[in-house]
This record gives structure tokens, sequence and C-alpha cells, in this order.
């Protein structure tokens, strides 16, 4: 299973809403589904960073990507 990939997200500074979203990963159509709803609905990115997401999977990552935004560091 491939690993690598890249992960980007543009957040709202003061709500918090995601405004666009980049996967560049072997399975990124499993990702790019989760957020595309959560955008389409307004949801902030919070709701990510308190997932419990499927092992292993891209999706996963998506955690990491938003627990980021949290600490305004990147998480490797």
């Amino acid at each position: 299973m491939e690993k690598r990939g890249l992960m980007k997200a543009l957040v709202a500074h003061d709500s918090g809403k995601i405004l666009g979203f980049l996967s560049f990963c072997a399975n990124a159509v499993e990702v790019m589904a989760a957020v595309q709803m959560a955008m389409i609905v307004g949801l902030p990115y919070t709701p990510f960073t308190d997932a419990i997401l499927t092992h292993s999977t891209m999706a996963e990552g998506m955690k990491f990507l938003f627990l980021s935004q949290l600490t305004g560091s990147e998480i490797t």
C-alpha cells in the first residue's frame, strides 16, 4: 500500500470552515468525498480532529491534516 502523498486545506480563520482542499495520493478519491461533504454543508474542520478514522487508509491522514490547524504547525 502506498503511504506517500500530500494533503493541503485552506481553512477560514474566523469560522474554521474548509474553503479548499487538495489531495495528491494513491486513494485521493476516498478522502475527497468526505471533505467535499463537509464543505457542502458548511462544517468547520474541527470534527475531523475528533473523528475515529479507519486505520490504515488515506482518510486517516485527514485527522493529522486538520490537527495541524489546531497546533499551527505541520504534522508529518
